[in-house]
């Protein structure tokens, strides 16, 4: 079931920063550790502002995605749940709520640049992210 914000309990919380900083650990692995360790009180309180939807079921956590205004801050999903189409749920349910989708993915992760391409989403541009060194793409979807 989607949730969003108004639903997630203090737990909620927590799974979803565990959700996060686990993915971006796996998954952005070109990136040192430290920065996405750093980055985990300013993520908390990030996610206190942002528009959240979180896919759950029973008392469990399996996936979330973030957005501020018409920015896709993340899309995550629990590493044992990827390919079970919760991440198309998630963008499926931001996309009836939106008519523009704006989001960066890091070129290194491919998956995620083919995941959103597959999705309608178009490559903007690319740019330098100077605090990892890291080329980011921009996307964008509109209705």
């Amino acid at each position: 079931m989607i949730i969003t914000n108004k639903q997630l309990t203090k737990n909620d919380f927590e799974q979803i920063t565990k959700i996060w900083l686990d993915s971006n650990l796996e998954v952005h692995n070109f990136i040192k550790k430290s920065y996405w360790l750093r980055n985990v009180n300013y993520v908390k309180q990030a996610l206190l502002k942002a528009e959240i939807l979180a896919y759950k079921v029973e008392d469990e956590i399996l996936g979330f995605t973030g957005v501020k205004e018409e920015y896709i801050e993340g899309l995550f999903v629990a590493d044992s749940q990827r390919g079970k189409g919760i991440g198309s749920e998630l963008l499926a349910e931001l996309k009836n709520q939106h008519d523009t989708l704006k989001l960066f993915v890091y070129k290194k992760n491919q998956k995620a640049v083919n995941f959103y391409l597959a999705k309608d989403f178009q490559i903007f541009s690319e740019e330098l992210e100077e605090e990892t060194g890291e080329l980011n793409i921009s996307m964008f979807w509109k209705k």
